[in-house]
């Protein structure tokens, strides 16, 4: 695809790629991210409707970015058809535990102060300094 620039010259869109071969839950990934990696370190998956990232460095920046620009959309599992099993939900339930969303199923505020509470250590051990 091409789009037209202001001056009319053509140039090739830049738009992040579809990842139509990836399949998250193949036991054996590794020849798909030593490509991804070198050929598009960020791509979009349809099936996960989410960007995956695949370089330590991209990962650890959105890792340590403490600025609560998070999407929690792609990491709620119903987009997926999955839901937990019966079993394990009444084992839950059972023990008492409320069903309320965790850090990555809420964005703004509320994932703001949960993310500020729970990051203090992991931000350390990723970033290598307190923040």
């Amino acid at each position: 695809m091409t789009s037209e620039t202001t001056s009319g010259e053509q140039r090739p869109e830049r738009r992040c790629p579809v990842a139509h071969d990836f399949d998250p839950f193949e036991g054996m990934p590794h020849a798909f991210f030593a490509d991804a990696r070198r050929d598009r370190p960020v791509f979009f998956h349809e099936g996960l409707n989410a960007y995956v990232l695949t370089r330590y460095e991209d990962c650890r920046a959105l890792l340590t970015d403490t600025s609560g620009r998070v999407s929690a959309r792609p990491a709620v599992m119903q987009h997926l058809n999955v839901a937990p099993s019966p079993a394990a939900m009444k084992i839950i339930a059972d023990a008492g535990f409320p069903r309320v969303p965790g850090l990555v199923d809420v964005d703004g505020a509320v994932h703001q102060l949960n993310r500020r509470v729970t990051q203090a250590g992991s931000v350390a051990k990723i970033g290598g300094s307190q923040r």
